[in-house]
């Protein structure tokens, strides 16, 4: 289980990276740590995943999102990796899973039509 989940975690990671080079054309270290991070919304994110509302700022990310702005989609990709982030306990104490992360993740590059780079 250790290692499927590690493994998952990677997979994640990988998408992310994916995502990030060919959408947005940043690496990870690149990524949004002036723009998210210094984001309101990303903060209430971020804040939300600290205080263990996981769901709800899933629900808010998805009834917030904006498709036709790119900014969303890293803003998405930010939350998904702060997620991945999480420890598996800490997922499941606030009833959550790494494999809600890799659905919630392809639904949001299917969203923004990227789902090419995060398909089986």
């Amino acid at each position: 289980m250790i290692y499927q989940q590690d493994w998952l975690m990677r997979q994640i990671e990988a998408m992310i990276q994916a995502v990030l080079a060919v959408a947005l054309g940043t690496s990870a270290n690149e990524q949004t740590a002036t723009q998210i991070e210094d984001s309101s919304y990303g903060k209430m994110l971020e804040k939300m995943i600290d205080d263990g509302d996981i769901c709800a700022a899933e629900d808010l990310l998805f009834n917030d999102l904006d498709q036709s702005d790119l900014s969303w989609l890293q803003i998405a990709l930010d939350f998904y990796s702060k997620l991945n982030n999480c420890s598996d306990d800490y997922l499941a104490m606030h009833d959550f899973s790494r494999e809600e992360i890799d659905q919630g993740l392809r639904y949001i590059c299917t969203l923004f039509g990227y789902d090419f780079l995060v398909s089986n």
